[in-house]
């Protein structure tokens, strides 16, 4: 996506409250492409799908009577981890930049790279730095017998 060039895109109809809210804050910042158009819509009505499968379960909790009588999972469950996993594949097509957007893990591997390369010392490349991890691997483990 590109950064906004003053053209705001109509809001798609029938989205809800938590897929609307992300639309503006989207397209208030970027400008996105027809193709990315699309995708944002259907971002914003996985949301607020997630949000309405979330309040069916938070109403019912999280065990329902099953066809006998016995406690089972609620049936909306599967279906809001289906819907938080396209959401999330959906995300990753869009390319946002920002790391409000990145899940927990994406964070914090993202973090762990960047202090990985900031270690490197000046003029080294990473062919050198590897070298030298390298090393030290192979002759700390030299003195180990299998």
């Amino acid at each position: 996506m590109t950064a906004d060039d003053d053209q705001q895109l109509p809001i798609p109809p029938g989205l809800g409250k938590r897929g609307r809210a992300f639309w503006d804050k989207i397209t208030g910042e970027y400008a996105p492409s027809p193709d990315e158009a699309e995708i944002l819509t259907e971002v914003c009505r996985l949301l607020d799908q997630c949000d309405h499968l979330a309040a069916v379960v938070h109403r019912d909790g999280l065990m329902v009577e099953g066809s006998v009588g016995q406690q089972r999972l609620h049936p909306a469950l599967p279906e809001l981890r289906g819907c938080r996993i396209a959401l999330g594949r959906l995300m990753a097509q869009l390319q946002l930049d920002g790391s409000e957007l990145d899940s927990p893990g994406v964070a914090q591997r993202k973090a762990a790279t960047a202090s990985r390369w900031e270690n490197t010392p000046r003029g080294a490349t990473v062919s050198d730095a590897a070298r030298r991890a390298a090393s030290i691997r192979w002759k700390g483990k030299a003195g180990h017998s299998a």
